[in-house]
């Protein structure tokens, strides 16, 4: 029997492990043969899916310029081409964008579009680029044989709505599938005595809050320095014009009261070790790290946002902020550190919300809709 051709495409390996773990292990458990189209940025990131084919291939994550994006295209899709895939898997927007020439080219294979999030692109106001590309995706997603994945209900609205995609085609997982067994839930067992230690995951982007995160950092330090502790971990982003200011980067990696980590493997040992999570993101599809800190039983400080809000309940298991908004987010953490018992409190709550976003639970949903395309 010949074995089918799954082939995921992505900017980079790290979007693949990080968002798309469950749906790469589904395929390689049923032993199809498993693609992986990506930059690979670091061997490690994909090194634990066993019998997943790697193939790298230069594309950036934002465009440089006219020629290179075209230069990506033919690339990718002679790439694509090649490995007969029986399924195409698009992992996000520039993914979905760079493989329109495959879609036209082979009208009958299935292509399901994973769509996480809209990013800065689709965010941003309005411009005639903006416009043109919208106009160019509402006729491509046309194409019978596509199909949508979205990770959250107020995601797939938006979609619907942005691409006039009928709602029909657009089916929502409800997150990343979270393994509850690395990202294990602990309680906090928070006591006065202790420094409160926050906590933040994210790349260092203007659109993450980053900026209204270091304005907040740079008032409470000098104050409440002895009784807070900030761990960062994330650096830059490579090609993105969106990176905060190297005089911000330079403060967190030279101020000694700030633990900051460039990037590691091991983001459940430092949720683990933390007791709140801050998260200040301008958009998100459905945050993964506050999917991860809910499993292992953290409060969490975020944006009142689609994405967000989903996750955490005001005063639940966390506080919701006002997105852009430094003066609400610094009155958010001064609430927390003034009312520290919330962090044992939010902790217990987050052990009820476990379930919902656990790999057995995403991985149902995922079963169930991958028989009906093979």
């Amino acid at each position: 029997m010949i074995k089918k051709n799954i082939v995921f495409f992505a900017t980079r390996d790290w979007i693949l492990s990080r968002f798309f773990a469950s749906q790469l292990n589904h395929f390689i458990v049923k032993k199809y043969n498993v693609y992986a189209v990506c930059k690979i940025t670091d061997k490690k990131n994909l090194s634990n899916f066993k019998n997943l084919i790697t193939i790298n291939i230069n594309v950036h994550k934002t465009n440089i310029n006219f020629i290179t994006l075209i230069t990506e295209i033919y690339t990718a899709n002679k790439v694509i081409s090649s490995l007969k895939p029986n399924l195409l898997i698009n992992c996000g927007m520039k993914a979905i964008f760079i493989t329109f020439i495959y879609s036209f080219l082979c009208p009958r294979i299935k292509i399901i579009n994973f769509i996480v999030g809209l990013g800065n692109f689709f965010n941003k106001k309005f411009s005639l680029l903006k416009l043109i590309v919208i106009n160019f995706l509402k006729i491509l997603f046309a194409k019978k044989n596509y199909s949508f994945v979205v990770e959250s209900i107020n995601l797939k609205n938006r979609i619907s709505v942005l691409f006039s995609i009928n709602k029909s085609r657009i089916f929502v997982v409800g997150g990343v599938g979270i393994d509850t067994s690395k990202f294990k839930y602990s309680f906090t067992k928070f006591n006065k005595n202790q420094k409160i230690k926050f906590l933040i995951i994210s790349r260092l982007l203007v659109d993450k809050g980053i900026n209204e995160l270091y304005f907040c950092i740079n008032k409470l330090l000098p104050i409440y320095k002895n009784k807070i502790h900030f761990t960062i971990i994330g650096d830059l982003d490579e090609d993105n014009p969106n990176n905060i200011s190297n005089d911000v980067l330079l403060f967190f990696k030279n101020n000694t009261m700030i633990h900051h980590i460039p990037s590691t493997n091991k983001i459940n040992k430092y949720i683990k070790d933390s007791h709140i999570l801050i998260h200040p993101s301008y958009h998100e599809g459905l945050s993964v790290v506050c999917q991860e800190a809910v499993c292992c039983g953290r409060g969490i400080i975020t944006t009142n946002i689609p994405g967000c809000r989903e996750i955490v309940r005001h005063k639940v298991n966390g506080l919701l902020v006002e997105s852009r908004n430094k003066e609400d987010l610094l009155k958010k953490i001064l609430y927390l550190i003034n009312n520290s018992y919330l962090i044992n409190n939010f902790s217990k709550k987050s052990f009820y919300l476990i379930n919902k976003f656990s790999k057995e639970t995403i991985n149902q949903k995922i079963n169930i809709y991958f028989k009906k395309l093979l």
